[in-house]
């Protein structure tokens, strides 16, 4: 499966800020390995990382499912 999703860095920066209640903008952007049904990517603002995970909006409860069972602290960006 190609990624042909566009992603709007800007509110992903944006929603980091809003979540993480600190200064965050995304200097840096790249792809993770490893990941066969999303897509992951390392975006940092050069003093933090943040993982963000994408992928279809129909395919949200697969992010749920994911998310339950990190141990960390886990925010979700629903785009749709």
């Amino acid at each position: 499966m190609g990624d042909c999703t566009v992603i709007d860095w800007v509110a992903v920066s944006r929603h980091i800020r809003t979540v993480s209640c600190m200064c965050f903008e995304t200097s840096e952007i790249q792809r993770a390995a490893g990941r066969s049904v999303n897509h992951g990517y390392v975006v940092t603002d050069g003093k933090r990382r943040f993982f963000v995970n994408t992928n279809r909006a129909d395919r949200y409860s697969m992010f749920e499912n994911e998310a339950g069972s990190l141990s960390a602290p886990t925010a979700i960006f629903r785009w749709v």
